[in-house]
């Protein structure tokens, strides 16, 4: 058995959160584990992402996106948009209407109800979420503006609003006037008789006319203004790439002016949430700053001027290290897809999408940050998804996972969803239920696979890991890394761990196999 000393700068490195001390006592954390009770089997499984969930009154789940509900070999042709499932995740075959749709759903959002409003990319239609069938008062337009027998071209949809008088509020590209194809708009209204609203303000993005040129989200701030959102250089000749504000009656705002530079290229800044105190949360991918310098950051906050949060920490995401190549860095875009705040706690967002590393520290497509944009580890252990094995023959090499969308559930649990075949060391595809726990000095959570002792623990701690593992690390209570030990620094399964240099508190031990599934132990630190 070999003792393994801790790195030197442990102290520099190390931070104990003042979370942790509630009198000089060390309190309880906020975790997640994987639900095993929980299983969609394969019926979600496809290279394409789930999208969406919608939580009918009866506890049934709405489920957006592209896969097979049916069989467990992909046949495209049976391919779906949305079906039902069950709280446990079972099959819920209550539909009788057709399922098909296509682009992938971008939004979905209840209209009234009986309906969901889906925004598809070319069209917004209505889904009866207790019958399966689509329904939709607005007009059919087209995405295609060769096609004579339709007035209104239609070039995409991304986002739309529901007033209460059950009109409708589009982002997107579309043609508003029969007689000049030429005139794209790019937010308009329609009437709950599925009519264009011909009195709406005329909002054109520029460069007008550009084929990628479109609105993408669009959010109303408490103050009963909007953002809109999208790939433009300016509304109405008002300069301002990427964001632009709007009066409660649709006029453009010119007092608030974005800081990010303009590029036409997909990869552009994004709204992906309004916080309730109206900040603005801005992701994306390559941010240009306003000279057209690459900024590094793939996360941002301000305030409702346009302005920057200065207390908040900006957020640079990174793909995880190739393990003996066998997967990661699918590519070299790292994006946040959903960004969620937490209703069951306060000052607490959770940040998905297509990523293993968010500022210096491994957090495996998924991490929960505070309001000044700390990253809290603790609460996935440094885990989430690693392959996405789409495809039925698992001799194929894994795609890029990633998580999509994040619903909170009432009891505190997540439903996450989006491209992936496994999720903290659990097999789960697509779809993954996670339950909501805490931890404390006189509750810690252990894995089987591995045994720690003592616990909690003074000068040493002495692990017996029942697995071939590769690498072991150790990690304070605020996702830094203490100490990294590899297989080959040992040679043997049971190892010491000198910890004279760890102050007081809570720590996580990850431990990975050569095809980076982890398992964790937390441990405590008294003297």
């Amino acid at each position: 058995m070999r003792t393994l000393e801790t790195n030197k700068k442990v102290s520099s490195y190390l931070v104990v959160t003042a979370a942790l001390l509630c009198g000089g006592q060390l309190c309880s954390q906020n975790f997640y584990t994987v639900d095993q009770e929980f299983s969609t089997d394969m019926r979600f499984r496809d290279c394409k992402p789930v999208t969406y969930f919608h939580e009918r009154e009866d506890g049934v789940f709405v489920v957006a996106g592209l896969f097979e509900v049916s069989s467990h070999s992909w046949n495209p042709s049976q391919a779906k948009r949305w079906a039902l499932m069950n709280p446990d995740g079972s099959e819920n075959p209550g539909w009788t209407g057709s399922t098909f749709l296509h682009p992938t759903p971008y939004l979905m959002q209840e209209y009234d109800e009986d309906n969901l409003l889906v925004c598809n990319g070319g069209a917004a239609v209505l889904l009866n979420k207790y019958t399966g069938e689509r329904t939709s008062p607005f007009y059919p337009y087209t995405m295609s503006s060769a096609a004579p027998e339709q007035p209104f071209p239609w070039r995409f949809n991304r986002d739309a609003y529901i007033f209460d008088d059950m009109s409708v509020i589009c982002a997107g590209a579309m043609i508003t006037d029969s007689t000049d194809h030429t005139r794209w708009r790019h937010l308009f209204r329609f009437h709950s008789d599925g009519m264009v609203d011909a009195e709406f303000p005329p909002i054109e993005a520029e460069p007008n006319n550009h084929p990628h040129t479109g609105g993408t989200r669009i959010r109303r701030l408490s103050d009963g203004s909007w953002i809109l959102n999208g790939r433009f250089s300016g509304v109405n000749g008002h300069h301002s790439p990427h964001f632009v504000k709007l009066t409660s009656e649709f006029l453009v705002d010119t007092t608030f002016v974005s800081p990010f530079g303009f590029t036409q290229s997909p990869a552009y800044p994004i709204l992906g949430l309004i916080d309730s105190e109206s900040k603005l949360w801005i992701t994306g991918v390559s941010i240009r700053y306003p000279d057209g310098e690459l900024d590094p950051h793939n996360l941002y906050k301000l305030n409702s001027d346009g302005t920057f949060v200065e207390e908040f920490t900006p957020g640079i995401l990174g793909g995880p290290d190739y393990i003996q190549g066998e997967f990661h860095a699918y590519s070299n875009s790292w994006y946040i897809n959903a960004i969620h705040e937490l209703e069951t706690e306060e000052d607490r967002f959770i940040l998905a999408g297509k990523f293993g590393i968010y500022n210096d520290t491994t957090s495996l497509t998924i991490a929960v940050v505070d309001g000044k944009g700390h990253h809290q580890q603790d609460y996935f252990n440094g885990g989430g998804t690693t392959h996405a094995y789409c495809s039925y023959n698992q001799n194929s090499p894994p795609f890029q996972a990633g998580v999509r969308t994040v619903k909170e559930l009432g009891d505190g649990g997540l439903l996450l969803g989006g491209v992936f075949s496994d999720f903290m060391g659990s097999t789960a595809y697509n779809i993954v239920k996670l339950n909501k726990g805490t931890v404390s000095v006189q509750n810690i959570v252990q894995s089987k696979e591995v045994k720690i002792y003592p616990n909690p623990a003074r000068d040493h701690l002495h692990v017996d890991c029942e697995c071939d593992w590769h690498v072991a690390e150790i990690l304070s209570i605020d996702g830094r890394q203490v100490h990294s030990i590899n297989q080959a620094d040992s040679g043997e399964s049971t190892f010491t761990i000198d910890l004279n240099r760890v102050p007081e508190g809570i720590y996580i031990l990850r431990i990975f196999n050569q095809y980076q599934h982890s398992t964790s132990a937390k441990f405590v630190v008294l003297r």
